[in-house]
């Protein structure tokens, strides 16, 4: 498997731009670096980050990855340019390639990764006037819906991977609690092989970890 906790000193930095970027209270922020950098021990590879946001997992693994070639794609220009002011406030930008648009749509013919990792938006629309005030009220809407049954942008994520993995390549994503046993029926129909999920702290599984064959 595949991560390592993010240092502090990256973490802070890396979401110092409130002007956009509460998207990192995700759990995935804080252990997708840990099990996944276990599993590049060759420290390098070519990554893409779909929704990247602030930048937080593009900046992590470019930070611990030395010879990591990172594609951050998003939709929102505004997210682009605070996760470009992040990369640079943690001196990996000379390794990060940022790229506007939705999901797959920027990637190149004939590119193909190592590894897809995702924060996507899982949370049910009916759920979002629940979230807690500061989540609710600071996030764009689009980070956090993840339509009627918060699998509308995962379901597009999975079903263009593999077209943009290497053989043997992972796909790595965020998920909300209880959508574990979905997920991975997903991820197998489309050809997976399903790997053990990466839990939190309190043991629930939060990062869907599947490899192409």
């Amino acid at each position: 498997m595949l991560l390592r906790q993010l240092e502090p000193e990256v973490m802070d930095t890396a979401i110092e731009a409130h002007d956009y970027d509460t998207m990192d209270h995700s759990h995935v922020n804080r252990i997708f670096a840990d099990d996944f950098l276990a599993g590049f021990t060759q420290n390098e590879g070519f990554i893409l980050d779909v929704g990247t946001g602030s930048g937080c997992i593009a900046v992590t693994l470019a930070h611990h990855l030395k010879q990591a070639t990172v594609v951050a794609v998003d939709v929102s220009a505004t997210a682009i340019e605070v996760a470009k002011r992040n990369s640079q406030k943690n001196k990996v930008a000379d390794r990060i390639d940022f790229r506007l648009g939705d999901l797959y749509s920027p990637i190149k013919p004939g590119e193909q990764f190592d590894a897809i990792v995702s924060n996507p938006p899982y949370i049910r629309s009916e759920d979002l006037a629940t979230l807690q005030a500061d989540v609710r009220d600071h996030e764009p809407r689009s980070a956090l819906d993840g339509g009627p049954d918060g699998f509308a942008v995962i379901d597009r994520l999975i079903s263009g991977a593999a077209s943009f993995l290497a053989p043997g390549g992972w796909l790595l994503f965020e998920i909300g609690k209880g959508q574990e046993e979905s997920a991975l029926a997903k991820l197998q129909a489309a050809g997976f092989k399903t790997e053990q999920p990466i839990l939190d702290a309190a043991g629930i599984a939060r990062v869907i970890v599947g490899r192409k064959a």
